[in-house]
């Protein structure tokens, strides 16, 4: 509880910050985010099916895909929730949207999203990750890999097919939560257990392709 001053005026102690659309309080929690981005796009989901009375439901998911979707999922790598209540107040969006669409009623949020070819919201957070990973590691982003991961040294190329891809990383030893569930530390071993061809595409296009082929269907 120090009270820091900044050329002489004192800085006033918030428990909530807003930094690049994101929200998080002083105890590094993203519970005020996942509220947050959760009631904006309800109020986008309730205005398209208010506003649109088409019965082709192909139409309204497109609508939910373009105008809604985005909206939980801006910056996830960043505020991907660990917590199950957190991880529930961001898809029960999509999963209140798709019991809306015609025909979908009867059926379960798994049946549904198989009906629609969707994917969980928690997959394609896990999905952006590692396409984040992806673009770290093949330096398509500004970012230095070492200062974030480390190489895992010990996979060679004679035993990539038993014990891993040529990329595989070290797995970080958390010792506090806050590291435990950030991108740095859970993306590792989602990446380490991607086959070797996802992991050494030529091309960012095709690791997308791949990863909707292997991980994310």
């Amino acid at each position: 509880m120090f009270s820091y001053s900044f050329y002489g005026s004192v800085i006033s102690a918030v428990e909530n910050v807003t930094d690049l659309g994101v929200i998080f309080n002083n105890r590094m929690s993203y519970t005020n985010h996942c509220l947050y981005v959760a009631r904006k796009a309800y109020a986008r989901a309730n205005l398209i099916l208010r506003c649109f009375f088409y019965t082709d439901r192909n139409f309204l998911l497109r609508l939910y895909l373009i105008y809604v979707r985005p909206l939980l999922e801006y910056n996830s790598s960043v505020w991907s929730p660990h917590t199950n209540n957190d991880i529930s107040i961001i898809e029960r969006v999509q999963e209140y949207f798709s019991k809306r669409l015609i025909g979908m009623e009867s059926l379960t949020y798994d049946e549904r999203l198989v009906a629609l070819k969707l994917p969980s919201l928690s997959c394609r957070r896990n999905r952006s990750d590692l396409i984040l990973l992806y673009k770290i590691m093949h330096n398509l982003i500004d970012t230095s890999l070492s200062k974030l991961f480390q190489l895992h040294s010990s996979v060679s190329v004679s035993n990539i097919v038993t014990r891993g891809h040529s990329l595989k990383l070290y797995e970080p030893k958390p010792r506090i939560n806050i590291f435990k569930f950030s991108f740095q530390c859970r993306v590792v071993k989602l990446w380490n257990n991607l086959p070797n061809h996802v992991c050494t595409a030529v091309s960012l296009s095709l690791f997308k392709h791949l990863l909707v082929d292997d991980f994310c269907v």
